[in-house]
């Protein structure tokens, strides 16, 4: 069972994230989304250094804030990127349990093809395109 949520956090949290993308600067998602794993760290902090890291980090993204300000900022895309945020906490509780239950790569086998499950309706119509375009087949051979 934690297999399948480690896959269900991964695949949305890639999903929702790279959706943000669409309607914000990288920087900037990237800044909103590390809200779930600094929450993350509030929540689990046990000594007061932590503090201190978490408080550098909370204004590190402020300043981040501020110096997009111009940049017009879409407010369905921030709610993507916290989204994407909330499933990356819960990927790094998941893939703590994981490693717990798991001793081998069963367990994170058996995440990414659930993973690959949940993003797959996502990117099925960009693959066709891909797949189906000789010229963008031969390009790809290229490298």
């Amino acid at each position: 069972m934690s297999s399948i949520v480690l896959g269900l956090a991964l695949g949305m949290m890639n999903g929702v994230f790279y959706s943000s993308l669409a309607k914000l600067p990288l920087g900037l998602a990237v800044a909103f989304e590390f809200v779930g794993p600094l929450v993350l760290a509030i929540v689990l902090s046990r000594r007061a250094i932590d503090a201190v890291w978490i408080s550098l980090a909370v204004v590190g993204m402020a300043l981040l804030g501020l110096d997009s300000r111009s940049e017009g900022i879409n407010v369905y895309g921030i709610f993507l990127a916290l989204l994407a945020g909330f499933f990356w906490a819960c990927y790094i509780l998941a893939s703590e349990k994981v490693g717990r239950v798991f001793h081998d790569a069963e367990g994170l086998s058996v995440g990414l093809v659930v993973a690959l499950l949940v993003t797959l309706p996502l990117g099925a119509k960009g693959a066709t395109v891909a797949f189906t375009d000789i010229h963008l087949l031969g390009r790809s051979l290229q490298a």
